[in-house]
């Protein structure tokens, strides 16, 4: 016997395959993100970064590929990077302090707000990069030799040499920024002080 999917129950199957993260991992997903020390200090509640320094998730096209995305926030990546055709200075340490389900909400969360459209991640997805992905910390470079970009937004995306001035800070007052630095905890701070003066101080070791 013949059996034939009638109209309503195909649309109701497409719906299912593109329905958005239930509502639960959302706000699971939002609450990360905006927690102490989390995402938002450098990214910001509304997703558009820093300028210059930290690149935005809001309208990214580096979030195009779950798998690269994954990839960052198991590994953090250090290096000048282009993001919509800026460039950004900055370091994005490895969350190691969150499991699979976390991260996979989280970055889920983030595919979804602001306007992104991204797709959900699922915690097998982080468990299975977390155990394939190389221990070291990416740079664009080898980043985007993993998972590269195609052609049409490579064009303004990815890496670029650092003129000085992109690297030169004149220090008039104190300033702290939370960055990846090697050796140290993810709870780390770089600290700048008048006079040249740079110091870490690592949260992590204080308990």
């Amino acid at each position: 016997m013949k059996k034939i999917l009638t109209p309503l129950f195909a649309i109701s199957i497409v719906g299912m395959a593109y329905s958005a993260p239930d509502t639960a991992r959302l706000a699971n997903g939002k609450d990360l993100y905006n927690g102490a020390g989390s995402c938002v200090a450098c990214h910001m509640a509304d997703g558009k970064g820093q300028p210059g320094s930290v690149p935005p998730l809001a309208g990214s096209d580096w979030l195009d590929n779950s798998d690269r995305t994954i990839a960052i926030v198991l590994r953090g990546m250090a290096g000048p990077v282009k993001v919509n055709g800026e460039r950004y200075y900055s370091a994005m340490p490895p969350q190691l302090l969150f499991d699979d389900e976390k991260i996979a909400d989280m970055i889920t969360y983030v595919n979804h707000a602001w306007g992104n459209k991204g797709a959900a991640v699922t915690a097998p997805q982080v468990a299975k990069a977390r155990k394939a992905l190389p221990e070291a910390v990416y740079t664009p470079q080898t980043l985007l030799k993993a998972f590269p970009f195609d052609k049409k937004k490579g064009r303004q995306n990815g890496t670029y040499t650092p003129d000085f001035d992109d690297t030169l800070m004149v220090i008039t007052e104190p300033v702290v920024y939370r960055t990846f630095m090697p050796g140290a905890s993810p709870a780390a701070f770089a600290v700048a002080l008048p006079g040249n003066h740079y110091y870490c101080w690592d949260a992590g070791e204080c308990r």
